[in-house]
């Protein structure tokens, strides 16, 4: 059953992608890492917004909804 859903392109409405990003960035303990933040923090926010893209289309495969969905729900903030 969860694979299911999560196989199903989930909208995170009322999360602007940088909240999913900063997010991500938090968890991942990166930002004290590296040497420019504000690079990263494109970076991620460009690699999620091309995988959110690729995951709303019908036609590209599932794994690209279970990667979207996946890195939404580890950060903690719900799906509406």
């Amino acid at each position: 059953m969860l694979m299911d859903e999560l196989r199903k392109y989930n909208e995170a409405a009322g999360y602007d992608s940088g909240d999913i990003v900063e997010k991500l960035i938090e968890l991942s303990n990166l930002r004290s890492n590296v040497e420019d933040p504000d690079t990263l923090y494109k970076d991620v926010e460009e690699a999620l917004y091309q995988i959110n893209a690729i995951a709303q289309n019908p036609y590209s495969k599932d794994f690209y909804r279970v990667l979207y969905n996946v890195l939404f729900a580890i950060t903690g903030l719900d799906f509406d």
